[in-house]
């Protein structure tokens, strides 16, 4: 009698990219128009995070990203790393408090090392 080899299991597999559902896309579109302002930058920074990355991220990703990314927040507006967090944490909560984003799931975070939600545009 044989054991099937335990090592198959451990060898690395690289996950294809995932495409943008198109209820995803049609949330994002209809988000797109309606919000200004805060809401509006973050359901853009979100959406292009997740094309860029194929991973949803934590707040604090998602607003260390948008600091490197973008020319519309951080540095630039004299707003400290800090203030960039809850400005990217005040329009998450905005946006899924009507039902336009949702959390999607825990990990830990590799920003802030802890264990954080992770957001993503919400499908239709």
């Amino acid at each position: 009698m044989t054991q099937p080899s335990l090592l198959a299991d451990v060898q690395r597999r690289d996950r294809p990219w995932r495409r943008v559902r198109e209820t995803s896309r049609a949330a994002y579109a209809g988000g797109r128009e309606r919000f200004k302002g805060r809401k509006a930058n973050v359901l853009r920074w979100l959406a292009a995070y997740y094309n860029a990355r194929q991973r949803c991220p934590t707040s604090a990703e998602l607003a260390d990203w948008s600091c490197n990314t973008t020319d519309t927040i951080g540095p630039q507006l004299g707003m400290s790393d800090l203030a960039v967090i809850l400005e990217v944490r005040r329009g998450l909560s905005d946006l899924a408090a009507v039902r336009v984003v949702e959390a999607y799931g825990k990990r830990k975070c590799h920003i802030t090392g802890r264990l954080s939600l992770t957001w993503r545009v919400r499908p239709r």
